[in-house]
């Protein structure tokens, strides 16, 4: 099994040597493909987005009680969401159970029942983006794996809501852009991080802010505009 193990990898290795520019998707994606390749000097990290993502930014309002969280994905363990319900159990057990929820939208309904600030959503779709959304204070992506990028953190910026992500996840890149004390490197970060903004949101609010304030530039056409211009070298004409 070894033995065609490795026959296999140095098939992989001869294909990729073949190419002359990798269009990675991610500075994650970039640095993981440079451990085990050569990776040409002409390949380029350009973040990716799709045709459904649009600028429907705007102001949120973050006066309420209770801190809204969110989380869009795989209840698998690779994901996060056992490492985020372990803090949350963490902050019930010191007595805010009623200081923050989070809502799981990704397959089952219905509520946690060991935790009774999280409750299941069922499935995420497209059309119910903007409603999630706007019942959001910030969206978590907690991946303990490496993971290319996250199309989910950017459909949440595109309404305007605070993204918080591990440093495993590709959309850091953009993260960072708007605030980079909102990606975190340990599970004590992460919860420090939940712990100020449970008593004040004002870094929400600024995170918000600042969405609003920055030019807009994840479209398909600016996506497709920066590819022609980084990645081919050639004048676009979007």
């Amino acid at each position: 099994m070894a033995q065609e193990y490795n026959q296999l990898l140095a098939v992989y290795r001869r294909m990729f040597g073949m190419i002359d520019a990798f269009h990675f998707n991610s500075q994650n994606t970039a640095d993981v493909y440079a451990r085990y390749l050569s990776v040409p000097a002409e390949s380029k990290v350009i973040p990716i987005t799709h045709s459904g993502i649009k600028d429907h930014r705007r102001i949120k309002v973050f006066d309420g009680d209770v801190l809204r969280l969110g989380f869009i994905g795989s209840e698998a363990p690779y994901k996060g969401l056992p490492l985020l319900r372990k803090v949350i159990g963490e902050f019930n057990q010191e007595g805010f159970k009623d200081a923050l929820s989070l809502v799981v939208y990704g397959g089952r309904t219905g509520e946690d029942k060991e935790h009774k600030n999280i409750y299941y959503k069922g499935h995420f779709t497209s059309a119910m983006m903007e409603d999630v959304f706007s019942k959001m204070d910030l969206l978590l992506v907690p991946s303990i794996w490496n993971e290319t990028f996250s199309l989910v953190a950017l459909e949440a910026i595109s309404y305007g809501t605070p993204v918080l992500v591990s440093d495993k996840v590709g959309a850091k890149d953009i993260v960072e852009g708007y605030d980079v004390s909102f990606v975190y490197h340990t599970e004590d970060e992460l919860r420090a991080k939940l712990e100020k903004l449970v008593s004040d949101k004002s870094e929400l609010i600024e995170y918000n802010r600042r969405i609003l304030s920055m030019p807009w530039q994840h479209d398909m056409r600016e996506h497709a505009k920066e590819i022609v211009e980084k990645l081919y070298g050639c004048k676009s004409y979007y």
